[in-house]
């Protein structure tokens, strides 16, 4: 989901430049009156601007719970493969560790080397 609301937000950003152009076209070809683009083009910016502040401000909560989750989540990762790294560096070339059992990958029980 998340690649989505960020293609959102770059599509609305992207859709209000091409208002604010072609509304910049159409006073400069005398279609619009001046100040009246100039009205339409600052609210558009300004509605454009809303919406990614309000998108912002809710997907920073989203996105600090999710680095947190994945930081301890690599965090133990890292911890366990240490700990395998201790444990096989420690295996003697009989591929017996320091306990005299085989030296096994924690994460899918194969046998290390």
């Amino acid at each position: 989901m998340k690649p989505e609301i960020y293609q959102s937000l770059a599509t609305i950003n992207q859709a209000t430049e091409q208002i604010v152009q072609n509304a910049e076209k159409l006073r400069d070809a005398g279609v619009l009156v001046p100040n009246f683009a100039e009205i339409r083009i600052l609210e558009a910016r300004q509605n454009c601007s809303d919406i990614n502040v309000s998108a912002a401000h809710h997907l920073s909560g989203q996105e600090l719970e999710e680095a947190g989750e994945i930081g301890k989540e690599l965090r133990e990762k890292q911890r366990v493969y240490s700990s395998h790294e201790t444990t096989t560096t420690a295996t003697s070339d009989s591929g017996k560790d320091a306990s005299g059992e085989n030296g096994q990958c924690p994460e899918d029980g194969t046998e290390s080397t």
